[in-house]
């Protein structure tokens, strides 16, 4: 049944949705621009006013505290980049989909590094510093970066790798999906000179790891398909339940501060908080999201499809480029709360203190 929009409810909401717009586009977002629409794959922080996201048609974005801007990468314009890692303001990598390697310098801006497509697919980087770095991805080999070139490292058995965490130089880890007897979630560990394979825990007929999260060598959490998560405790993997209603849970990406703080997330944008000793649902974006990055257990950014960039900040996710053109539909659930519809986001509405106020939800 269609929504009637001259019934008295919806005249009493458009006439106030009109003036919250005009106050809140001038007050809130004013200068704020989508930079691109182009899918984003990765983002990475190294403190709360610096950081990358990377994506689809070689889109490099850069936050300075303030906005998101794009960079310039006057080599290439055609890849898909996946990954990316900044051991500093100065100086970082990014990978693509098609196994090249660029570099930022600083003044010198971006370079490749690496052209050989027959590396396969690169899903994921990661430094510590800037003489040590690590790219994996399709096939069974991993890429090192010794502070001044790539070389290959064999891995002891054929896996794909999604995510890279380390703790430091010395201790690192790869998850992602062998092909075994079954397919199923795998776990690397490096010790400062050799990959081994981790002992981990599976009754499933098919399942991958796709993403981890190290905070220090002795704990350490890596969440993929079907609603699995897996936490480290200095000697070995342990599984661990989500709490979810969805047995079949697609978490694609997961993030910690320390030991008691962290989250991990599905392709939907649904969260799940880690208190210290459990998993449960946290909130959900109703977005389609790739990946995320806690900052402190007060900030994070998550990225998706379109270009959509999100904050959580003051307890609540909000998105970085939100826009209120081309509303759809409104419906009202009862007389204090309602939704608007748009061609790809969702405002719902709520009586504060005697007035309806639309939130972005996504």
């Amino acid at each position: 049944m269609k929504t009637n929009l001259f019934n008295p409810k919806s005249l009493k909401f458009l006439f106030i949705l009109s003036c919250f717009f005009a106050i809140h586009a001038t007050a809130q977002w004013s200068g704020f621009n989508k930079p691109t629409e182009n899918n984003l794959s990765a983002v990475t922080f190294i403190d709360a006013t610096h950081g990358w996201a990377v994506g689809d048609n070689a889109t490099i974005l850069k936050y300075d505290g303030n906005s998101w801007v794009t960079q310039t990468l006057p080599v290439i314009t055609s890849t898909n980049f996946t990954g990316v890692s900044f051991v500093n303001n100065n100086l970082g990598w990014v990978i693509s989909s098609d196994g090249l390697i660029f570099k930022y310098d600083g003044g010198n801006g971006w370079s490749i590094e690496n052209t050989d497509h027959s590396i396969g697919s690169l899903y994921s980087v990661c430094f510590t510093d800037a003489s040590s770095g690590w790219a994996a991805g399709s096939g069974s080999n991993i890429y090192n970066y010794n502070g001044t070139q790539w070389t290959s490292v064999a891995l002891p058995s054929y896996m794909y790798i999604y995510s890279l965490s380390f703790a430091d130089a010395t201790h690192g880890w790869a998850v992602g999906m062998a092909y075994n007897a079954v397919i199923g979630p795998a776990i690397l560990k490096y010790d400062g000179s050799n990959w081994t394979s981790e002992t981990v825990t599976f009754s499933g007929t098919y399942g991958q790891l796709s993403s981890i999260s190290m905070v220090d060598a002795t704990h350490g959490w890596a969440v993929g398909y079907p609603n699995l998560i897996y936490k480290y405790d200095g000697s070995s993997w342990t599984a661990e339940s989500s709490n979810s209603s969805n047995i079949y849970e697609q978490l694609n990406s997961v993030s910690f501060i320390d030991a008691t703080h962290g989250l991990a997330m599905n392709s939907y944008g649904t969260f799940f908080k880690y208190n210290g000793s459990s998993w449960s649902p946290d909130t959900s974006l109703i977005a389609s999201l790739n990946m995320f990055k806690m900052i402190d257990a007060t900030n994070s950014w998550a990225v998706g499809t379109n270009g959509n960039i999100y904050n959580f900040q003051n307890n609540k996710w909000a998105a970085s480029f939100p826009s209120y053109n081309g509303l759809e539909k409104i419906r009202f659930t009862d007389s204090n709360h309602g939704w608007i519809v748009k061609s790809n986001s969702l405002l719902k509405l709520e009586v504060i203190i005697g007035l309806l106020i639309p939130r972005a939800i996504f």
